[in-house]
């Protein structure tokens, strides 16, 4: 199995880099040409193309002026320690061990805007960009047209039986389904709020990273024992899940 999630908006860049030993984005001469297209954009056009405050456009603006590729050789923080979103609180890598790294290295991977395709240990700089943003890089019309083959080849090539999506609809796209030699299991998370089971984002979110931290601290990599997990309430409903689509429910607290 090989799990994909999206990454997070919201950045840590102020606690102590945890883990020692950090892995090198292997699209990091794409990401290169990316942020170049990004650094001719002045903090106004980012304002506009990311649909962001002139604040935040101007926190991106310094980044991306200080991005490099020398600067992704040492002492930077890995992806699992820079993102702090919904997800990644649910991942809970302050519990993880060394066991759990190397196994989320080699069954868990995060699509990014910038980077393409990254490991969990993969050494990256602060940085915004998602990957829906409508914008040209060179002949490419977007960055889907740059990501889509070099992240599906990929995964083409990894020893896996089968695809767990635990990204959103916007990255998940990052990858040519027509494309992929191997099944795809979606899977959604549903609270019963007045009368019915419907998607809250932030316990989804929430729930799609305890599911990732789960598989890492035991190890799963089987379809049948994933309808195991029970964390945070979730049990897996078998009436409305089939083969391509995992549900998950879970009663009102």
């Amino acid at each position: 199995m090989y799990l994909v999630l999206s990454p997070a908006k919201t950045l840590d860049e102020k606690s102590a880099i945890r883990f020692p030993s950090t892995t090198t984005p292997q699209f990091l001469e794409h990401s290169k040409t990316i942020m170049h297209a990004l650094q001719n954009k002045s903090a106004q056009e980012l304002m506009a193309l990311q649909s962001i405050s002139l604040d935040l456009a101007t926190t991106n603006f310094d980044r991306n002026q200080m991005w490099s590729v020398a600067d992704h050789q040492t002492g930077i923080k890995t992806a699992l320690e820079l993102f702090k979103g919904d997800v990644y609180q649910g991942l809970g890598i302050e519990e993880w061990n060394d066991s759990d790294v190397a196994f989320a290295n080699a069954h868990v991977g995060i699509l990014s805007g910038l980077y393409g395709l990254l490991r969990p240990t993969d050494g990256l700089l602060p940085y915004r960009l998602e990957m829906g943003t409508r914008m040209a890089v060179g002949q490419h019309a977007n960055l889907y047209s740059i990501w889509k083959p070099l992240v599906t080849e990929t995964l083409n090539q990894l020893d896996a039986p089968f695809l767990l999506n635990l990204a959103s609809a916007e990255y998940f796209k990052a990858i040519d389904k027509k494309q992929l030699q191997k099944p795809v299991i979606d899977v959604e998370f549903k609270d019963y709020k007045v009368g019915k089971y419907k998607v809250i984002s932030f316990w989804a979110k929430r729930a799609r990273g305890t599911l990732a931290k789960w598989i890492v601290k035991n190890k799963v990599t089987t379809v049948d024992a994933l309808r195991d997990f029970s964390e945070l309430g979730y049990y897996f409903e078998e009436k409305t899940s089939n083969q391509q689509q995992f549900i998950f429910h879970r009663n009102e607290q």
